[in-house]
């Protein structure tokens, strides 16, 4: 091949690379729903006597910080009215063997049913004040477990 059709066939195939890193990208990328996007940011909420906050990030993890030393993440999502918050199969495995045999499985694309799911229902006071009731099927519609109020 001739240096000159070289130099210009090597600009199409970046291109092409390019083009298709950028549409893995785009397919792999977690996707907010509308209603995600309304609670993506830092909420305060009261728990007893204390004042908890929740980070709820477009990357679908939700940070719960209870106290200085103490915090959680797992996985959240809304459907229609409902805040569905699972546990990260990742923060499951504890020891170095169950992690390895989870991401081993993961890697093959079998998927691990997430073991402990809490689903909440929601329900806007405003844009910066959220009720959360109990999400369960036989609750009370009207069962208030706690306010969230936005801090940024």
């Amino acid at each position: 091949m001739p240096p000159r059709r070289r130099l210009k066939l090597t600009p199409a195939i970046l291109l092409a690379v390019a083009l298709v890193s950028g549409l893995f990208f785009w397919f792999s990328h977690h996707r907010l729903n509308a209603e995600e996007r309304r609670l993506v940011g830092t909420w305060q909420i009261a728990h007893g006597d204390q004042l908890n906050k929740v980070h709820f990030r477009p990357s679908g993890h939700v940070h719960w910080e209870s106290g200085p030393d103490a915090s959680e993440e797992v996985l959240w999502s809304v459907q229609g009215d409902r805040l569905i918050l699972e546990a990260d199969p990742d923060q499951l495995s504890q020891d170095w063997q169950s992690f390895l045999l989870v991401k081993y499985f993961q890697i093959r694309g079998f998927k691990f049913p997430y073991h402990d799911i809490d689903v909440y229902k929601l329900r806007w006071v405003d844009n910066e004040t959220l009720d959360l009731l109990d999400g369960a099927p036989d609750a009370d519609p009207d069962a208030l477990l706690g306010t969230l109020r936005r801090l940024k």
